[in-house]
């Protein structure tokens, strides 16, 4: 392939997800930092690029397609994960089909580790970009354009002429992210043009140097040569804020950093200096972080400023309450600091937004029991997705080893689907696959419990009318009641010998009993005009 100037153009499509954010809140986005990020390096650098974001757009596959065939591209570029992949495959088939010197890349933690797989099995992939993009998909896209080879493209892997699989070493990672130009804005200046006041997604740091078994980004990260977490400068993460609030009415921001506080004292000065910015610079922003425990409670001096910049909820990854799970999920925290950490949300009126796996491989009743009485004790019993959340087994993590040799994988080739596990326990498998699709029906009452959490968050619990913190008090018991009561006596079906039909006369009563109370929360969201 060999197009030059304008007749080089580039595509990327931020792939529409089958399976909705269950636990997201309205104020969400689908925006993908990652392509936005690519595509303002090679614009930089004057690659025509169009972003078609099915995502936020909601298109079809064939509509997808039939953009990027109008685009004429000599690349078309995908982040596919588990459930997107399918889509990926059969988009990129259709792109093959209609013009075959097409360039198909991938990128993404999906793609990297499984990306000798995914060339090997897919005919229409042609290349993968293996861990951090923006250097690599420069390089990639000079050497396609001038007609070059890509053997000796670092963080590249690639198809050659003869059907082997080229496997080029990793790249180093970019060692000052403030001289990555700001992410292209395409979708959320779609969503200006469409009337709405965007959300947009902020990424003001990269990686993590916690060791969790079950998470991707440990073993992602140590791909390449670099730090475990970098961050950007203080200034240069508020004059990106500055931007998107004053050029694309903003009002809420996602920060996306895998740990957004970091490690040590370096990462609260640099989150104190946001903070510090943001409420100097009058923006005006409402904002969530994600952070480990351990980060958090490390900075605990710094919430009340942290709230004062407009921070309304933290994405805490506590996980578990049980400790041997704990140590399973290889975390470094106990059970006391994780009531430490829902108590000094609550007491700076935070909302906390629990990361937290119920059900994993080796779970037993008394673990299933544990996170239950955790879950009451912290008032978030009235979340169902809790008690159904089920440990997602990525290629690549520590806990995926343990996993292979003791037996406990059913599909080792699923990178279509994502891979499944054995359960020690057969009863906990059945109620854990009994519980999922209940909790995709309890989707959007979790959602809205969410959103009147962030809201009451926004005032001063003294100047809410006392009548209406009452009766939302009494509701979120009342979810918390039924909710604790339905898993309980799941469990104890568990222990007596599970039965299909006694599980469905529990389910029917359990969601009978729901679908009131959901009215009554949707009667009072209407009631406040909250959403």
């Amino acid at each position: 392939m060999s197009k030059e100037g304008k007749d080089f153009r580039i595509v990327f499509v931020n792939l529409k997800t089958r399976i909705p954010c269950q636990f997201a809140g309205s104020s969400f986005t689908l925006e993908h930092i990652g392509i936005g990020y690519l595509t303002s390096v090679l614009r930089k650098h004057g690659y025509d690029i169009l972003i078609i974001d099915a995502a936020t757009r909601n298109l079809y596959n064939q509509e997808a397609v039939r953009e990027v065939l109008d685009f004429s591209p000599s690349i078309v570029g995908f982040s596919p994960t588990v459930a997107t992949m399918e889509d990926a495959i059969h988009i990129s088939n259709r792109l093959k089909e209609a013009d075959s010197r097409i360039h198909i890349c991938l990128g993404g933690h999906h793609a990297t580790f499984l990306a000798e797989q995914l060339l090997i099995k897919e005919s229409s992939f042609d290349s993968v970009v293996r861990g951090e993009g923006e250097l690599t998909i420069l390089d990639l896209a000079d050497r396609l354009r001038l007609g070059l080879s890509l053997q000796g493209t670092p963080g590249v892997y690639f198809k050659g002429n003869n059907g082997t699989i080229c496997k080029n070493p990793p790249r180093k990672k970019i060692t000052d992210l403030d001289l990555i130009p700001f992410p292209a804005r395409d979708a959320l200046k779609w969503q200006l043009q469409k009337g709405e006041s965007p959300t947009a997604r902020v990424m003001s740091s990269r990686g993590c140097v916690a060791e969790c078994s079950f998470c991707s980004i440990p073993p992602f990260e140590r791909l390449q040569e670099g730090h475990l977490w970098r961050a950007r400068s203080a200034e240069n993460v508020l004059e990106e804020l500055t931007y998107l609030q004053g050029e694309l009415d903003v009002k809420t921001v996602l920060f996306a950093d895998d740990n957004f506080i970091g490690p040590g004292e370096a990462g609260r000065k640099r989150i104190k200096q946001i903070a510090d910015g943001m409420i100097s610079r009058g923006l005006g922003l409402k904002f969530r972080i994600l952070c480990t425990a351990e980060s958090l409670i490390g900075c605990e001096s710094l919430l009340p400023l942290l709230k004062e910049a407009g921070l309304e909820r933290i994405i805490v990854g506590i996980e578990s309450a049980s400790p041997e799970t704990l140590k399973f999920f290889n975390k470094k925290t106990v059970l006391e600091q994780h009531y430490r950490i829902a108590r000094i949300l609550a007491e700076h009126n935070i909302v906390l937004h629990l990361g937290f796996i119920m059900f994993h491989p080796y779970a037993t009743l008394d673990d299933l029991r544990i996170n239950a009485e955790f879950l009451e004790r912290i008032n978030h019993a009235c979340f169902f997705q809790h008690f159904s959340n089920r440990m997602e087994l990525y290629p690549g993590v520590g806990i995926f080893k343990k996993l292979e040799e003791e037996g406990m994988i059913i599909s080792k080739n699923e990178y279509k689907r994502g891979f499944l596990y054995r359960y020690a326990e057969p009863g906990i498998e059945n109620l854990a696959r009994s519980l999922s699709p209940i909790r995709r029906r309890m989707a959007d009452l979790d959602r809205l419990l969410l959103d009147i959490d962030i809201w009451t968050s926004h005032y001063n619990r003294k100047y809410l009318d006392s009548n209406l913190v009452r009766e939302y008090t009494e509701l979120k018991k009342e979810f918390s009641s039924i909710n604790l009561d339905f898993f309980l006596k799941s469990i104890e079906l568990v222990e007596s010998g599970w039965n299909s039909e006694t599980f469905e006369d529990l389910k029917s009563e359990y969601l009978n009993d729901i679908a009131e109370l959901g009215k009554a929360l949707r009667s009072f969201n209407s009631n406040v005009q909250i959403s």
